[in-house]
């Protein structure tokens, strides 16, 4: 929203040349503080909700969202290496949100985003229309330079500029002969049968030409594609094939296991994931184990907090190379029969 918003006032001072500079002016302040006011509105209700429930006072609402602004400057400040692609990158990388498009976009608008573009029309009302993509091109400019690799989720502001490129290309497909109305009508229907599958783990999806949601945890965890979502399918799991005796997991969520039923031998996953409770039985990252269910944030070593210089988590790197007997949604890797790592 903070990169937002001078774009946004920015965009209207580049309006027609009929307009006269001063209402050019006058436009842009009155529509960047509605919207800057309006999304303030919002944020401040979701801080209020506890006022409105009885559980504070409405004074505490205006104090919280400050706080949680200071907490966002402080946050920004520190350091945020992650792992991607396997390999760990200090202050992030440039190919990160690029190599998130593309395997986490389905491959039926990847082919009318990026093929539209062979099709001399869609390349003229591009031309045409060039404004329209100015702020979210410069969003995803400084996204790409900022190191912040924080999940896919940040990219969300420029997606549908995206498919209106893949509208325009359906719709000169829909233009030309009658194989193209007919392809136009097959396509949506092709993109239903390619999405709908990945219900309910949306979070992991990644398209087939990368591997599928199998392969989510290769490519970027973490908020990418485990915030420890699957603990439940893990409970769903153990039910159909109940173990003879408790598990080892090492887990990226704040749930206990326990809530669910889900008895287990506790592993350590960096300081973001599960803390074994003092009581709990414990065993380390390199015990053998009948049968290991592990986050993949936590395998993969990206559970560390932010602000964490030390790299790398190497406590399961010698359990990534071998194959998982079974990826549950896409974030929780099944081993079985596993021995003492050496």
């Amino acid at each position: 929203a903070l990169i937002l918003l001078p774009l946004i006032f920015g965009s209207y001072l580049f309006q027609v040349e009929s307009i006269e500079k001063a209402q050019r002016l006058k436009k842009a302040l009155s529509h960047t503080v509605l919207i800057a006011g309006t999304a303030l509105g919002l944020l401040l209700l979701v801080f209020e909700m506890h006022a409105l429930t009885g559980k504070c006072d409405f004074s505490e609402g205006p104090w919280q969202l400050w706080s949680g602004f200071q907490s966002f400057l402080e946050m920004r400040d520190l350091d945020h290496g992650n792992v991607f692609m396997g390999t760990y990158h200090d202050n992030g990388s440039v190919l990160y949100f690029p190599t998130l498009f593309l395997s986490k976009t389905p491959v039926l608008i990847l082919a009318l985003v990026l093929g539209g573009f062979a099709l001399a029309e869609h390349r003229q009302r591009f031309k045409s229309y060039w404004r329209l993509f100015l702020i979210p091109g410069v969003y995803l400019l400084i996204s790409l330079v900022s190191g912040i690799n924080s999940g896919y989720r940040h990219m969300t502001p420029i997606l549908p500029f995206l498919w209106i490129l893949g509208a325009w290309s359906l719709c000169e497909l829909a233009q030309r002969a009658n194989w193209g109305r007919l392809l136009s009508a097959v396509i949506p229907l092709l993109l239903f049968l390619e999405v709908a599958p990945a219900h309910p783990h949306y979070l992991p999806f990644t398209n087939h030409a990368w591997g599928g949601r199998d392969s989510a945890h290769k490519i970027a965890v973490n908020a990418a594609s485990d915030w420890g979502q699957d603990l439940t399918t893990l409970a769903l799991y153990l039910l159909q094939d109940p173990p003879e005796e408790p598990i080892h997991l090492a887990y990226f969520g704040r749930t206990n296991p326990r809530h669910l039923g889900i008895e287990s031998v506790c592993r350590p996953c960096g300081g973001l994931g599960y803390q074994c409770p003092p009581r709990q039985p414990q065993t380390d990252c390199a015990s053998g184990a009948k049968l290991l269910a592990i986050s993949a944030a936590c395998l993969e070593g990206d559970a560390r907090k932010p602000g964490n210089t030390s790299g790398r988590d190497e406590c399961y790197a010698w359990l990534r190379n071998q194959k998982p007997h079974k990826v549950l949604g896409g974030s929780i890797l099944i081993f079985k029969d596993l021995e003492r790592a050496p």
